[in-house]
């Protein structure tokens, strides 16, 4: 359970959009749109610009504070049935598919992080 754990972490971690992972990405690309909104030189644009990405950030918090949850209760809870105390490990084919999946979020949020340096 603990490589399972670690990888769900990782996961959770990139559709809450934190960085060095894949969800942050595209989030970035949204908050550089809002700055150089805010820098146009339309009225509406500059008052425009800073509000949505504030609007942004405070769904980033959400997010956060959703997904810690999510780890929270799912891993570091106690276990609430019989079931669940007597849980074993999921066979590897699982464990190894779910590695491969966090390991692509790893890998994403490095490539764009390469391509954004050029």
């Amino acid at each position: 359970m603990p490589v399972i754990s670690i990888a769900m972490l990782v996961g959770l971690m990139a559709m809450a959009a934190l960085p060095p992972l894949n969800g942050f990405a595209g989030e970035w690309v949204i908050y550089q749109s809002f700055f150089r909104l805010g820098n146009s030189g339309a009225f509406v644009g500059r008052l425009l610009g800073p509000l949505l990405a504030v609007g942004l950030a405070v769904t980033g918090a959400l997010a956060v504070m959703c997904m810690a949850k999510v780890y929270g209760v799912t891993f570091l809870g106690a276990p609430r049935t019989k079931e669940a105390e007597n849980a074993s490990c999921a066979p590897i084919l699982m464990g190894v598919s779910v590695v491969a999946l966090a390991i692509c979020c790893v890998l994403g949020g490095g490539c764009r992080a390469v391509a954004a340096a050029r």
